[in-house]
């Protein structure tokens, strides 16, 4: 089986030394799924490769997720605009 550099990288910024279950859906602690919630839908982005793999790490490295930071950038861009 061919290694995945960034799955290693993710690991190692999470320090663990097992890697990740292939297709681990559950979410985080106690965190709702937003699949599930009607006030949310699914979008997609298109990101360069660097910057997507540098993305992962670091909110594997914040304990952050994709969804929460966009959510966050999302609005400050908002506030932003209304001045």
């Amino acid at each position: 089986m061919k290694k995945n550099p960034l799955a290693a990288a993710l690991n190692k910024a999470r320090g663990d030394k097992a890697a990740p279950t292939a297709g681990a859906t559950e979410p985080k602690g106690d965190r709702p799924t937003k699949f599930k919630n009607p006030d949310y839908i699914q979008t997609t982005v298109y990101l360069p490769r660097t910057q997507h793999k540098a993305l992962k790490v670091a909110l594997i490295q914040d304990d952050l997720e994709f969804s929460d930071l966009i959510e966050q950038l999302i609005d400050q861009w908002l506030e932003g605009r209304q001045k």
